[in-house]
């Protein structure tokens, strides 16, 4: 007995794979920006543990953006 619903489509067989390729694609682009964060988020907790432990919070940070002071005594003419 023929069942024409159970034909195979061309047309869907060739857009249900481009389909999922495109899926796919925008999976691995999420999946490593996920990894991405991970990695940053570890790397900074990992930074901020040791300081705690190092005891690098006692010391006072220097601004990395601060102008050089100049101590030279003004000459007045």
């Amino acid at each position: 007995m023929y069942n024409a619903m159970f034909k195979k489509n061309p047309l869907m067989s060739l857009w249900m794979s481009t389909a999922n390729s495109a899926a796919g694609s925008a999976r691995g682009q999420w999946m490593a920006e996920i990894h991405r964060q991970e990695r940053a988020m570890m790397q900074e907790f990992t930074r901020q543990m040791i300081g705690f432990w190092t005891g690098a919070w006692v010391v006072s940070p220097v601004k990395a953006d601060a102008a050089p002071q100049n101590h030279k005594a003004k000459r007045r003419r």
